[in-house]
């Protein structure tokens, strides 16, 4: 055995020894969380967690779900809620708040379920996450009926929570959504109409243009070499694939639009639900 073996021999000797020591570090797990060094802190974290004690273990899966929950990878999140054992009050919402984001409402009610308490705040924030729910489900009566269950508006938090959710409410009432049938229908009709309808006017007038050009093109053959003309026939496909291009430009257009609408109130129930939830447990 040469001199370059036994020397890395002693320092592989060394380093396994030296991770051999490595020891679960809370401080050290944050630092990383807080500088946003994630790919490090999950792998520092699932190192220690194989060899961590009860204590340590709770804590550093709820770290990993924090973790994963900030990079939106709900699945991975929720897996490792799996993990715990009883899950506390805090645990139970956060699962419930998992399963909203997903649009998992009636797993999310599931978990509200299993919160069982005489704490009058505690029982405003449920009806907070089942008012939010409703909401999501475009309920909007019932949500206002569980918004009016809410007794301690003492609370400024919840207090502020619930008025948010009121004038989401009233938008979510006056919120009409387009449907890609008429949207389709109307440049049917008048070639860029639905993409009017959309909420996108100027894509209309440029595919009303679009499609009158090469239609007039299309009619100026067929009027002077007839039905059976080349150029006929080639303008009068593109004038085609225009038109049919409409159409269904139109139809997503209004399907697109509605889905801004539905994630536009979505992302505001989100933030109202997350600001009460933090707040309550102060995390």
């Amino acid at each position: 055995m040469n001199i370059t073996k036994i020397i890395l021999l002693i320092w592989l000797g060394i380093l396994n020894n030296v991770f051999a020591q490595i020891k679960y570090d809370f401080n050290f797990a944050n630092y990383l969380i807080n500088e946003k060094l994630n790919g490090q802190a999950k792998n520092y974290l699932q190192l220690n967690l194989k060899d961590a004690d009860v204590q340590q273990k709770e804590t550093i899966l709820h770290q990993l779900i924090d973790i994963y929950f900030n990079e939106k990878k709900i699945d991975s999140s929720i897996a490792y809620y799996h993990q715990l054992g009883e899950l506390n009050q805090k645990d139970k919402f956060q699962v419930a708040f998992c399963f909203v984001y997903k649009n998992e409402f009636d797993s999310a009610r599931q978990f509200l379920g299993l919160i069982d308490t005489t704490d009058l705040l505690i029982n405003d924030l449920k009806n907070i996450y089942h008012a939010s729910i409703y909401m999501l489900e475009k309920k909007i009566s019932k949500s206002d009926s569980v918004l009016g269950l809410i007794k301690n508006k003492d609370s400024y938090l919840l207090s502020l929570v619930c008025e948010n959710l009121g004038v989401i409410s009233v938008k979510a009432k006056q919120l009409k959504y387009k449907s890609s049938f008429i949207g389709g229908g109307l440049s049917a009709i008048i070639p860029g109409l639905g993409k009017a309808y959309a909420k996108k006017p100027y894509e209309g007038l440029s595919g009303f243009l679009q499609t009158s050009v090469f239609g007039f093109i299309a009619f100026e053959n067929y009027r002077l070499a007839g039905l059976n003309s080349g150029r006929f026939y080639f303008f009068g496909t593109v004038f085609g694939l225009f038109y049919g291009g409409n159409i269904w430009g139109s139809a997503l257009a209004s399907n697109r639009y509605s889905s801004l609408m539905k994630k536009k109130i979505k992302d505001e129930v989100i933030v109202n639900m997350h600001l009460a939830l933090r707040n309550y447990f102060r995390y």
